[in-house]
């Protein structure tokens, strides 16, 4: 149970060098946690992006993938952003790891068309504004595309 009396909650730590121990943890606010349970975050490789799963309402299933991002490393966090209902689907989505490169997302999903109860599913992330996008946005933001089940997978996150 976290300090407001929800569910579960995203926490940060910090230390100054890998020899130094652990500073005290923070609670990340109430600006990214809910009252429900917001839980397993995984950090990006270069520490813009934060994913989380969370039970929060407004959402399109049981649980559901968000992410954050901000400006560098020192910046605050935007708002958390539902991946949407591509990704995110009546079953429970968890476990969002952003591969190293940045270029896919990797979950767990209890989605229909799997091989079992959970499996991972995977969506490419392709920059607004790049060659890469067909529909060739400006602005800030990513969107994620994959393929499963022969599908293209799209959703903004911002």
């Amino acid at each position: 149970m976290n300090e407001r009396g929800g569910g579960a909650d995203l926490w940060v730590t910090r230390r100054h060098s890998i020899s130094e121990p652990w500073g005290k943890p923070v609670n990340l606010g109430p600006n990214i946690n809910s009252a429900y349970q917001d839980a397993r975050s995984r950090l990006s490789a270069d520490g813009l992006f934060l994913s989380f799963d969370s039970q929060r309402p407004g959402g399109y299933g049981q649980g559901d993938l968000y992410m954050m991002r901000r400006a560098t490393l020192s910046s605050p966090w935007g708002p958390p952003v539902n991946l949407g209902p591509i990704v995110n689907t009546p079953a429970f989505e968890e476990c969002a790891c952003m591969s190293p490169d940045g270029s896919t997302l990797y979950f767990d999903s209890g989605r229909p068309g799997g091989y079992g109860g959970h499996d991972i599913w995977q969506v490419r992330i392709i920059a607004l504004g790049s060659d890469s996008d067909p529909n060739n946005h400006t602005g800030s933001g990513a969107e994620l595309k994959g393929r499963n089940s022969g599908k293209d997978v799209r959703c903004r996150k911002h």
